[in-house]
């Protein structure tokens, strides 16, 4: 294969549970912050990140110290039969 890998996202396999946030008996949880999210795919656009419009669902976003919580919902015009988690 031609050309340079880019990384996307790591991550690490561990027989330990993850850490589970606490405060996810409400939504969005107690204390987290809402981030601004009107104009993010134009301005990923702007920074080079094209998203087509399958891959622009992300609706809500709040911060919590260093966790992170999104609402991200699929397209009607996709189908996503035979999938637990659309990828």
């Amino acid at each position: 294969m031609e050309g340079s890998w880019t990384r996307h996202a790591t991550g690490v396999l561990s027989p330990q549970a993850a850490r589970v946030p606490a405060g996810l008996g409400q939504w969005p949880p107690a204390g987290a912050r809402p981030v601004a999210v009107d104009g993010l795919y134009e301005r990923l656009a702007d920074s080079g990140y094209v998203y087509g419009p399958v891959f622009q669902g992300l609706r809500a976003v709040w911060r919590a110290e260093r966790d992170v919580y999104a609402e991200v919902t699929l397209s009607e015009q996709v189908e996503a039969d035979g999938f637990g988690l659309h990828p």
